[in-house]
């Protein structure tokens, strides 16, 4: 944990000079009192690959981290109502078929969870192939610059 937002850029040079192979940081805020922490793994990223499994699953989600602070969940919900439009789906028009909610968890970080109902088995599949190219575009349009397409991951 670091007091002070100028040690980070220090702190995660000296850990990649040793051969830290990933890095992530969160800002804790309480107040008008703000903490940055640092975690690192000396092991290479896993690459998690989808399988059947994913495919068969009715809720999906992932997370947006190092989202800019004037992004809201709001922005974030909007473009997903757009991304959607592109593929003809809407949960407008038939809220029985899917849904997709965003929430803030902390300043900078979004949760994104999408599902599927049951009742609509046929459509698991593409849900879930539209829901895995939803995640890699709001990663590149609202994510940090730290984030990776390759080190995204659906969290069940």
């Amino acid at each position: 944990m670091a007091g002070k937002k100028s040690s980070m850029k220090f702190l995660i040079s000296k850990l990649r000079e040793v051969g830290v192979t990933v890095v992530k940081t969160t800002e804790f805020v309480q107040g008008q009192t703000c903490r940055w922490g640092l975690a690192r793994s000396f092991l290479p990223p896993a690459r998690k690959l989808l399988t059947n499994r994913i495919a068969e699953k009715t809720n999906l989600s992932f997370m947006l981290e190092g989202v800019r602070r004037q992004t809201s969940a709001f922005d974030v919900l909007q473009s997903v109502e757009s991304f959607f439009c592109c593929f003809s789906a809407s949960c407008k028009s038939n809220p029985s078929s899917f849904t997709v909610d965003v929430f803030q968890q902390i300043p900078g970080t979004l949760l994104v969870k999408g599902s599927v109902q049951p009742k609509q088995g046929s459509a698991l599949g593409t849900f879930s192939s539209i829901f895995l190219q939803l995640m890699i575009s709001s990663k590149k349009d609202f994510a940090g610059r730290n984030t990776h397409i390759d080190d995204l991951s659906l969290i069940s």
